[in-house]
């Protein structure tokens, strides 16, 4: 809903929040830090993790199994993930490992991997129409059309 936010932690949670009443009213558990994460338009939630895995969640289900998928391809911590503002399906990953991966949530294998940065990829956002945004501790920040 409009009054929920969704937040993650190096303790291995996931968490949705009331902001309303603040409390939190899910929480899930993931197995290893969480570094990022980010809900998408129909619910769902995707979080980077030091595992090299990104986790998509749908905290909607009630048969217990809220993880959909694990999308492992990174070769480095997944710091940060960003739904596409015009699919949602399609998710990004930015990752230690200096790409960038697009993924199509129903697979489990990225549409493209992105060589980056020249040192780890720590924030990206995706746009309208396939602008791709991201930031690196090479200090540089840069723009992909997917």
């Amino acid at each position: 809903a409009g009054d929920d936010v969704v937040s993650c932690a190096w303790d291995h949670t996931v968490r949705g929040w009331d902001v309303e009443t603040q409390t939190c009213t899910t929480t899930l558990t993931a197995g290893h830090a969480a570094n990022g994460v980010a809900v998408s338009s129909s619910g769902v939630w995707a979080s980077a993790h030091s595992d090299r895995v990104v986790r998509v969640w749908d905290p909607r289900r009630g048969d217990g199994s809220l993880v959909r998928s694990a999308l492992a391809s990174h070769k480095g911590w997944v710091n940060a993930v960003a739904w596409s503002p015009d699919s949602e399906h399609h998710l990004v990953s930015a990752s230690h490992d200096h790409t960038l991966k697009l993924w199509d949530v129903r697979g489990s294998v990225p549409l493209y991997t992105i060589a980056a940065h020249d040192g780890k990829a720590l924030c990206v956002a995706l746009g309208a129409k396939g602008q791709l945004v991201s930031g690196g501790s090479d200090g540089r920040v840069k723009m992909f059309r997917t």
